[in-house]
């Protein structure tokens, strides 16, 4: 199997640059059909991950948010959401990352989740694990909650199948002091990936 992570972090670190550039408190964006931003950060980010795509792997299809490349059925698919976080994004808040991802057969092989305001790149590969910058990470050991800290996104939104006393039926109920929670800012893939 080829080696896909140089490709992954270097067009990260590409699309970066992009994030950057664009980035200011004005960012100007438009609204998709669903009432969702898109700014030209997205747009352009989006067609530079199809043309290196298309270059590199001539036959690997491109599924992004703004714009898909499937013309070749393949069973190598790259995923992309050229800037989540959008929102944060477009008002002017550095919370947002690119990612990217490698599918075979519809199961991720390699990711890349890169946030620029921090120069953060985290990296994961089927059977290798995850990085940071370089450097192994994991999981906590953690095995009580006491000592944790977990995110989750929608907490309080929705009814958990969670045991007592973690389950909850209004928001008031979903924050027991056994634990600590954070809640994300925006972005799905910086808050997994942190």
């Amino acid at each position: 199997m080829p080696n896909y992570k140089p490709f992954a972090i270097n067009l990260a670190k590409k699309v970066g640059r992009i994030m950057l550039r664009y980035f200011s408190s004005r960012v100007k964006n438009s609204y998709k059909q669903d009432h969702s931003p898109v700014t030209k950060a997205d747009l352009d980010i989006n067609r530079l991950v199809i043309e290196n795509v298309k270059r590199r792997f001539p036959m690997h299809d491109v599924l992004g948010e703004e714009e898909s490349h499937l013309s070749n059925s393949s069973d190598y698919v790259w995923v992309c959401d050229p800037i989540d976080g959008t929102i944060p994004y477009s008002h002017g808040i550095p919370v947002s990352v690119f990612s990217l991802a490698l599918t075979h057969h519809g199961k991720p092989i390699v990711g890349v989740v890169y946030d620029p305001f921090h120069r953060k790149t985290f990296f994961a590969e089927q059977g290798k694990g995850a990085t940071l910058n370089g450097k192994k990470i994991r999981v906590s050991p953690k095995k009580e909650l006491e000592h944790a800290l977990i995110g989750m996104d929608g907490w309080g939104l929705a009814r958990y199948n969670l045991p007592p006393p973690l389950s909850c039926s209004r928001k008031q109920e979903c924050s027991p002091p056994q634990f600590r929670i954070h809640h994300p800012y925006g972005c799905a893939c910086r808050d997994r990936a942190i």
